[in-house]
């Protein structure tokens, strides 16, 4: 199908798989809305999910834009600097969408929390790896790396552990 496709056909599909998740995460948010609809004690998660598809679309749309119309250098910034605004508004609806659900599921928020930190232990031992061998070399300091990679993948461990141990699932 790809040889079949021209120039501008090409260029219209290069554009649209580039934007592909903007698209993803406007469908996921309305999606969000349609199946809570229903649900009076969620009626602010509805809100909250259209407002963030609606942004996702426009962010979907001015990144379309932005690859596919030509413009001039400040429009063009003008227009990329929209995508991320309303990108960044999406993401913010979407977060509100996870407070107002974690108000009702108490255990949401520790669920987010743990996995922050079991993450942010992650991710302080990937560097740290890739920089094994040169400090292998300075045997002075081996000692406090793997101290340090100890105490911090310790402590995310522990606070991964408590936030999963300490809440019950639904607020009684």
């Amino acid at each position: 199908m790809v040889e079949l496709v021209g120039g501008e056909d090409k260029r219209f599909y290069d554009a649209l798989k580039n934007s592909q998740p903007l698209a993803f995460l406007a469908s996921v948010s309305i999606g969000i809305a349609v199946l809570i609809h229903q649900i009076e004690e969620f009626s602010s998660v509805y809100n909250y999910a259209i407002i963030a598809g609606s942004m996702f679309l426009f962010s979907f749309i001015a990144s379309l834009v932005y690859q596919l119309i030509p413009l001039s250098d400040e429009t063009k910034q003008k227009v990329r600097w929209s995508q991320y605004v309303f990108l960044g508004l999406g993401i913010m609806y979407l977060l509100l969408i996870v407070l107002n659900f974690s108000q009702k599921i108490t255990s949401i928020m520790t669920l987010v929390f743990g996995w922050g930190f079991l993450a942010m232990g992650i991710s302080y031992i990937i560097p740290l790896k890739k920089q094994w061998s040169t400090l292998k070399k300075e045997k002075s300091k081996v000692v406090e790396v793997i101290f340090t990679i100890i105490v911090l993948f310790g402590l995310s461990l522990l606070f991964f552990v408590i936030s999963f141990s300490s809440t019950p699932l639904v607020k009684t």
